[in-house]
């Protein structure tokens, strides 16, 4: 393989697909990257973990050879990384490695053969649609905020993608919350429900890779595994086998004991408040008809108070939450005014807001 490309290309797309390249693998062909380039004079690239593929595809400015080899991914994205130029690299790789050449510097490289590289999965797809990034990445990064972490119940450590008839929703849980964000401007036909639990990693991954990306994304689904293609960049994800629960059961209704308070006076107390909470990240709510006081306190007896203004009617309540749970529900929202639905100090609690209907929050408040 003998081939230029841009210097800036090549690097863009060797810190996405060596994201998925861990420090230690048991099998040392999964430390490198494949580079594969063909008539069509497009370099492929793609890394894997087994779990998950990365894939970015970069056009060449020269090809002289076509071919396929793997790099190790790391090392080869250092020696691009810290060319400071913005040229053209040369990847000239035959049998004794793998010469890249920027400028008047050249790095060799040990390179493995393309043949011992895992195959690229044959995924047949169930259901199929197009997406823009910017939607998806919305739906990905409002559920990220209550996606649990290595919780030894599967369906919690991932997002679940749902397609009907009326929208496209995603819904995340870590047991003590649970995030809803729903799109109505796109749906499938026939009254069929299309669903995937994506791993956290492939939704670190996803909202990662297409965050800044203006473009249109086509998603397949099949039983085990989800596929998303953009123009440059791909991705083939494993999904979480286990079942995820009927989540609408836990949505509490609507209520007429609403909190409703400006979000960014409501994060700033949450934060002033935290600075003397104990290990428990413990804060309680003391809601009043026209304010909420929020206090937290430590065990050596240190005490914190904050005062805002709220409306909550002619009601009043106390409530605890952990501090940082709900302030990760703030800031997944970008509205002036949120609401805390507050029925009975002991039930969930609802959290939306009128002028961001596509997002719900359920949490669980602390019980004494």
């Amino acid at each position: 393989m003998k081939i230029s490309v841009s210097t800036d290309k090549l690097r863009d797309a060797l810190q996405y697909v060596t994201d998925v390249i861990e420090k230690r693998f048991t099998y040392p062909i999964l430390s490198n990257v494949l580079f594969e380039v063909g008539e069509d004079g497009i370099l492929h690239l793609r890394a894997t973990d087994h779990d998950l593929s990365l894939m970015a595809d970069v056009e060449t400015m020269s090809v002289e050879e076509t071919g396929a080899v793997t790099i190790p991914g790391k090392k080869c994205l250092d020696v691009v990384r810290a060319s400071s130029q913005s040229g053209e690299v040369m990847i000239h790789a035959d049998l004794d490695g793998v010469t890249l050449t920027i400028g008047r510097s050249k790095f060799n490289l040990s390179t493995m053969p393309a043949s011992e590289f895992p195959q690229r999965p044959n995924i047949e797809a169930d259901a199929t649609f197009t997406i823009s990034t910017k939607d998806f990445v919305h739906l990905l990064q409002s559920a990220i905020s209550t996606m649990g972490v290595g919780d030894v119940r599967p369906h919690l450590n991932g997002t679940l993608i749902e397609l009907t008839s009326v929208h496209i929703r995603a819904v995340s849980s870590d047991g003590m919350s649970m995030c809803i964000c729903t799109n109505k401007n796109y749906s499938v036909e026939g009254g069929e429900i299309v669903t995937a639990l994506i791993p956290r990693k492939a939704v670190l991954e996803l909202t990662k890779a297409f965050a800044s990306v203006d473009d249109e994304l086509e998603i397949s689904v099949a039983a085990n595994a989800l596929v998303a293609i953009g123009s440059e960049r791909s991705l083939i994800t494993n999904l979480i086998e286990s079942p995820f629960p009927a989540y609408m059961r836990i949505v509490p209704d609507a209520s007429d004991a609403l909190l409703k308070c400006d979000r960014s006076l409501f994060i700033q107390a949450i934060d002033q408040a935290a600075t003397l909470a104990d290990t428990s990240m413990r804060i309680y709510l003391d809601v009043s008809p026209d304010s909420m006081e929020l206090m937290a306190n430590t065990e050596a007896g240190d005490r914190a108070e904050v005062v805002i203004p709220v409306d909550f009617g002619d009601r009043s309540t106390k409530v605890a939450f952990k501090h940082d749970r709900l302030r990760r529900i703030l800031d997944t929202f970008s509205c002036e005014e949120v609401a805390l639905h507050l029925p009975e100090p002991r039930d969930v609690v609802r959290i939306d807001s009128a002028n961001e209907e596509e997002l719900l929050f359920v949490v669980s408040p602390i019980r004494s």
